[in-house]
């Protein structure tokens, strides 16, 4: 079982998003005794969510969100700034806060750092890494969500580093993990590299099953290579890994891959993060991924799956409104971040019906497809014939 468990990020400056920028990874309705899923206590009420959906419009967010949530992942990691793909989160300065628990010291962490922009002697773009701070504080103490955040009388720790030389481009912070035999276990699909995460080894056979009835074998060697092997064919299909593509389907390759990686989080109660989740994989193939992070019985040790998606009406199953979180711009064009359970209180709702009148502007949505059908009658009218316009 994973001993660290993230409780919140915020972040300071980054780049379209409206300060502070909050991401929690906790309930903020009451949670009862008898209440069903799997809710995960971290210390007094304090209980982390297993499932953490980001919905909104197209360009409103949600996928620089998740790359926020991975891009703290890989600084925990060690793994240097300069090597990432976050970019589009910094603008000049980003300032992180963090906050986890350490289960095995019995400690909540907040961890601090400044994330800036420079050019190098050959005028190219890097980043470093500043004012990192640590504070610790016994778990034990706490007996509320705001006391979990108040660390005005916290123990400070120090952060240096175990070289003298290391490049200011890694996060220090990965020493004090790496003494508390911290690890943090997760995955992140925010990228286009799909192939590039797929495991050494066999594939489950009920994996399998489940995403493509016709498959029966999946073997990825260490050198790229993969034997497949379906029901309706004598011999095996033999392949590059590189060339997956051409003989499976994106829904198959990703099905597998999620469901691949959601057992091992959940076996170790890490954190598994997929950017549109309902892209590739049909609809109840979804609801069966989701689903193993909600039920006690399958998520034994507080796992979490933060997702993004446009499929509104598969929201409408979770029992708890604060495990959806809406983006939106404002006047402004920032992005803002907001809990369903900050706008309904009632569980008996539809969650889509009132994320639709959250996120849509029905007027501005019908005067657009208007402009847009007009356009599309003048681009497809033969040339000198009249458009509707025209006629009236």
């Amino acid at each position: 079982m994973m001993d660290m468990k993230f409780l919140k990020i915020e972040a300071l400056n980054a780049t379209v998003f409206k300060n502070p920028f909050e991401i929690s990874f906790l309930t903020s309705q009451q949670v009862e005794k008898d209440d069903p899923g799997a809710l995960h206590n971290v210390c007094a009420n304090v209980y982390l969510k297993p499932v953490s959906a980001f919905v909104g419009n197209n360009g409103s967010g949600k996928s620089l969100s998740l790359k926020l949530i991975a891009l703290v992942l890989d600084l925990l990691s060690g793994k240097s700034i300069n090597n990432l793909f976050y970019s589009e989160l910094i603008k000049d300065k980003l300032k992180l806060t963090v906050y986890f628990s350490n289960r095995q010291a019995n400690e909540i962490v907040k961890y601090e750092l400044l994330i800036y922009k420079y050019l190098n002697v050959f005028n190219e773009v890097n980043y470093q890494i500043s004012n990192e701070a640590l504070f610790t504080k016994k778990a034990s103490v706490v007996r509320s969500k705001k006391q979990l955040f108040d660390f005005d009388n916290a123990k400070a720790l120090s952060l240096a580093t175990s070289n003298d030389n290391s490049p200011q481009d890694v996060g220090a912070v990965a020493n004090y993990l790496k003494a508390h035999q911290l690890k943090i276990v997760s995955k992140a699909f925010v990228h286009n590299n799909a192939l590039l995460n797929f495991p050494v080894g066999e594939i489950s056979y009920d994996i399998l099953k489940l995403v493509d009835p016709n498959l029966e074998r999946i073997s990825i060697k260490e050198d790229c290579s993969v034997v497949i092997k379906f029901s309706n064919q004598n011999n095996p299909v033999h392949v590059t890994l590189d060339c997956l593509a051409k003989v499976l389907s994106n829904g198959v390759i990703l099905g597998i891959l999620y469901f691949d990686y959601a057992i091992k989080v959940l076996k170790h109660g890490g954190l598994l993060i997929i950017d549109d989740l309902d892209a590739h994989l049909n609809k109840e193939l979804v609801k069966v991924l989701v689903s193993l992070f909600l039920q006690a019985k399958t998520n034994l040790f507080g796992a979490s799956l933060v997702f993004t998606t446009h499929y509104l009406q598969g929201l409408d199953s979770l029992n708890r409104n604060d495990y959806v979180n809406i983006l939106t711009k404002d006047d402004l064009g920032l992005f803002k971040l907001e809990n369903l359970s900050s706008i309904i209180s009632r569980t008996d709702l539809k969650k889509s019906e009132v994320i639709n009148k959250t996120i849509t502007n029905a007027g501005q949505l019908q005067e657009e497809q208007l402009l847009l059908e007009e356009y599309v009658i003048n681009q497809v009218a033969p040339t000198g014939e009249p458009t509707n316009k025209t006629r009236e």
